[in-house]
C-alpha cells in the first residue's frame, strides 16, 4: 500500500512503481519519460495527474490514488487503458517537474483530456470525475435522428464517413457482409494483422516496438463469425497465432494481448465447414506451433470426446507426415519429438497403444528420446524392458554427448521403488548425490534409506563425503548394494568440504549448531564471502541462537547498504527491522540502539537510506 501523506506521487519509490505496473511496463514508462514523451502535465482538483503522452499516437493519461485503499491507478486512452507505461511516464515526469519547478499547474475544467478520459459512468463514479450523461445522450440522439428522412440520414452518414476513416471502414464492412461476401474485409483484416507483427518493425522515435491494438480486430472477427464466415475466421486465426508467436520474442505482454481474440477463433472451429478429422488436424497443428502455451482456449477442442475412429484417422495422417521430417543427425530434434508426442497421444486415444510403443522405440534410436519410451514402459509396468532400454539409452547418449542421462538414472531408481527394493533405490540416489551434491539429492537418499532402515549409517558416510571427498563405498561397512550402473568416481570439480551443501543439509536436518559451525567456516575462509541464502540461516538458528540470527541480519543489511541504490536500501531496512525485533525480544534493546546510532552516523550522507530507515525501522 502506498504512503498516505501530503505529496503521495512525489514520495513514490521506484520499487513501488514496479510493484504497481510490473518491471517491464515500468521500464518502458521510464524510457518514455526520459525521451521527453510527456507534455502539458497538470494536476486536477481531486489530486490526480493529467498529461499528454506521445506514443504510437498522442494519448490522454490520468494517474490517481484510490481514495479507500491508497493504491495507485491510472486511466489512459491507449489500447491498454489501465496501469500502462504512459501512466508510469506521467508519474516520473511529475517527480522531475516538482523537483525542477516546485509546482504543477492545475488542469482547466474544459481540458480535452478530461473529456477523452470520461468514458463511462462507472469510471467517473469510481475516480471522482464529473458524471457523464451516456444514457441521456443516447436518448437525445434518438430524438434528434428519428424525425429525419432517409436522405438526410444518408447524407449525415456519408459526411461522417468522409470525416472519420473508422466510420467509413465500418460501413464498408457492413455493406460487404450484408451482400454475402467477405473478401475485402478479410483482406483488410489480414493487412491489419500483418501490421500487428512488430517482430520486423522498430520505431526509433519511441525507442521500442509499437503498441498492439487487437480490440478492433476481435470485433470484426466476431462480425464475420456472426454472419456465417467461420472458415474465414479460422484462416485469419492462423495468421494471428503466427503473429503472437513472433511477438513473444519481443513482448510477451503484447502476445498475450492478441490472445483476447482466441475465444472467437475457438467458436469458429465448431461452426467451420471442415469435417471432424480436419478439425482435429487443424487444432493439432495449432498446438504444434504453440511453443508458449498461448492457444489453450483453442486447443481445448482436443480434450472433447471425438471417438476412436476419428482419432485413428488422424493418427494415420500424422504418421504419413512424419515421413517428411529429416532424420536427426547427431543431436536431438525437439520439433520432431514434439510431433511424435502428438502422434503417440493420438494412437493411444485410438486404442493403438502397441503402435505407439513401436514408434517410441524407433524414435529412441533416431532422436535420442529414450526417456519417453522408458516412461511409457513403466506406465505399462514392463519394468524389465524399461531397465533394458535405460541401460541401452545411457550408453548411446553418453557416447554422443547428448543430455538427459540423469533422467534415465532417476527412472532406474523409480523402478526399484515400485518394486519396493529400497536398498537399491537408495543406492541410485546416493550415486546422484555423489555426482551432484545438493540438499535435494540428500533428501532423496534419506527417503529411500529410511524405508530400507539403513539411514543413520548411510547419512554418516554422505556427510563424510561432503567434508572430505572420501567416497562412501570405500568404507568396509557401507550398507548399500551395487547397482547395474558403474559407481561414479566422485566430483573432481568440487572442493572439500562442500560448505554450502553442508549448511543446507544441517538446515534440513534441523541441526542449528551444525548450521552455525559451517557458516562460520565459510565466512572465515572466504574473507566475508557469504552463503547464498543467509536469511535462511538466520531463520534456522533463530530459536537456538537469537543473537547470532540478529547478527546475520545486520551483516546482510550492511552488504545491501554498500550497493548504494534505492532498492538495496529498502531491502537493508527490512533486514534491520528483523534484527531489531529479535534483540528487543531478547532484552538487548540497549545493544540495538548503540549499533543503530553508529550505523546512521556512518551513513548519514545517504539521504535516501535515512528515509527508508525512518519509515521502516524506527
Amino acid at each position: 500500500m502506498l504512503k498516505k501523506n501530503k505529496n503521495r506521487f512525489a514520495d513514490l519509490t521506484w520499487n513501488e512503481i514496479i510493484e504497481w505496473a510490473g518491471k517491464r511496463i515500468a521500464s518502458r514508462g521510464r524510457s518514455y519519460q526520459q525521451n521527453g514523451h510527456v507534455s502539458h502535465l497538470a494536476e486536477s482538483n481531486d489530486g490526480a495527474l493529467i498529461a499528454w503522452v506521445n506514443g504510437t499516437r498522442r494519448y490522454a493519461t490520468k494517474v490517481f490514488i484510490y481514495a479507500q485503499s491508497g493504491l495507485l491507478g491510472s486511466k489512459c486512452s491507449c489500447p491498454y487503458e489501465f496501469n500502462c507505461k504512459h501512466g508510469v511516464a506521467t508519474v516520473l515526469e511529475y517527480q522531475k517537474q516538482l523537483e525542477m519547478r516546485g509546482n504543477i499547474p492545475e488542469v482547466r475544467q474544459n481540458d480535452e483530456r478530461l473529456r477523452i478520459l470520461r468514458t463511462d459512468e462507472y469510471y467517473d463514479e469510481l475516480f471522482g470525475g464529473e458524471k457523464t450523461r451516456s444514457n441521456t445522450d443516447l436518448q437525445d440522439l434518438t430524438a434528434y435522428l428519428k424525425p429525419k428522412k432517409m436522405k438526410q440520414l444518408s447524407e449525415l452518414l456519408l459526411e461522417f464517413a468522409d470525416l472519420y476513416p473508422d466510420v467509413k471502414r465500418e460501413l464498408m464492412d457492413r455493406m460487404e457482409l450484408e451482400s454475402g461476401s467477405a473478401v475485402e474485409m478479410v483482406k483488410r483484416l489480414s493487412r491489419d494483422i500483418s501490421n500487428l507483427d512488430t517482430s520486423h518493425y522498430y520505431d526509433p522515435y519511441e525507442d521500442e516496438y509499437p503498441d498492439v491494438d487487437i480490440n478492433d480486430v476481435t470485433r470484426r472477427l466476431a462480425e464475420l463469425l456472426k454472419t456465417g464466415h467461420a472458415d474465414e475466421v479460422l484462416a485469419i486465426g492462423e495468421e494471428l497465432i503466427a503473429v503472437s508467436n513472433n511477438l513473444v520474442m519481443n513482448s510477451l505482454e503484447d502476445a498475450q494481448y492478441i490472445t483476447e481474440s482466441y475465444p472467437v477463433i475457438a467458436a469458429a472451429l465448431d461452426q467451420s465447414s471442415m469435417d471432424h478429422v480436419d478439425k482435429l488436424e487443424w487444432v493439432t497443428d495449432v498446438e504444434l506451433k504453440d511453443e508458449y502455451n498461448l492457444c489453450h482456449e483453442i486447443t481445448e477442442y482436443v480434450k472433447r470426446e471425438h471417438g476412436k475412429t476419428n482419432w485413428s484417422k488422424l493418427a494415420d495422417r500424422l504418421l504419413k507426415r512424419l515421413d517428411t521430417f529429416e532424420i536427426p543427425d547427431g543431436k536431438a530434434d525437439y520439433k520432431r519429438e514434439h510431433f511424435t508426442d502428438m502422434i503417440m497421444l493420438t494412437l493411444k486415444k485410438a486404442e493403438r497403444g502397441d503402435e505407439a510403443i513401436t514408434l517410441a522405440k524407433t524414435e529412441a534410436g533416431l532422436n535420442y528420446s529414450y526417456a519417453r519410451l522408458v516412461e511409457m514402459l513403466i506406465e505399462r509396468k514392463e519394468y524389465d524392458k524399461a531397465e533394458t532400454w535405460i541401460i541401452k539409452g545411457l550408453d548411446h547418449i553418453v557416447k554422443k554427448g547428448i543430455g538427459g542421462a540423469h533422467i534415465l538414472r532417476e527412472h532406474l531408481k523409480k523402478i526399484r521403488s515400485y518394486q519396493n527394493d529400497w536398498p537399491k533405490s537408495a543406492a541410485y540416489s546416493v550415486n546422484e548425490f555423489i555426482l551432484s551434491p545438493s540438499e535435494r539429492n540428500y533428501s532423496a537418499c534419506r527417503e529411500s534409506a529410511v524405508k530400507a532402515d539403513i539411514w543413520p549409517q548411510t547419512r554418516k558416510y554422505l556427510l563424510a563425503y561432503l567434508e572430505s571427498g572420501i567416497l562412501p563405498w570405500e568404507k568396509s561397512d557401507w550398507p548399500l548394494p551395487d547397482t547395474v550402473l558403474p559407481r561414479p568416481a566422485g566430483n573432481d570439480r568440487k572442493k572439500f568440504p562442500v560448505v554450502d551443501v553442508l549448511i543446507d543439509v544441517a538446515i534440513s536436518d534441523n541441526e542449528p549448531d551444525r548450521v552455525l559451525y559451517w557458516y562460520d567456516r565459510k565466512t572465515e575462509n572466504r574473507s566475508g564471502f557469504f552463503y547464498g541464502n543467509n536469511s535462511r540461516i538466520a531463520e534456522a538458528v533463530l530459536s537456538y541462537a537469537p543473537e547470532r540470527a540478529a547478527s546475520i541480519w545486520k551483516r546482510m543489511a550492511e552488504a545491501q547498504i554498500d550497493k548504494v541504490n534505492a532498492s538495496a536500501y529498502e531491502t537493508a531496512a527490512r533486514y534491520l527491522l528483523k534484527a531489531r525485533q529479535i534483540l528487543t525480544r531478547e532484552n538487548k534493546l540497549e545493544d540495538w540502539n548503540l549499533y543503530y546510532k553508529a550505523l546512521k552516523r556512518t551513513h548519514k550522507r545517504k539521504t535516501r537510506l535515512m528515509e527508508e530507515l525512518s519509515m521502516r525501522v524506527e
